[in-house]
């Protein structure tokens, strides 16, 4: 076993050290490229806003119009200062109804 504090304390900074390398390379290998994923909603209302990043260089609203069960989805433009469709309006209720 460990007899003295300073074999006790190097065995413990190299377990840190070591669990710090990975968490740092599994965070550089992660791909968010494919992934969209929310930071903020707003649950209260007609409306539910969702933003999210598709990408390193694209962000992604998405609205759901809660009365009316549909998504939309619009790609923001930063450069031009647009607003653009992803895809037309999804019909909510048609695809819950689908799944089951």
């Amino acid at each position: 076993m460990i007899k003295n504090n300073e074999n006790l304390l190097i065995v413990v900074l190299l377990l840190t050290a070591g669990l710090l390398g990975i968490m740092v390379v599994s965070s550089l290998d992660n791909d968010d490229a494919a992934l969209a994923y929310s930071n903020s909603r707003a649950p209260a209302g007609r409306y539910i806003m969702l933003n999210g990043k598709a990408s390193s260089s694209q962000d992604i609203v998405y609205i759901i119009d809660v009365p009316n069960q549909k998504l939309m989805a619009y790609s923001i433009d930063a450069v031009r200062n647009r607003v653009l469709p992803v895809t037309r309006p999804v019909n909510l209720a048609t695809v819950f109804r689908a799944a089951r």
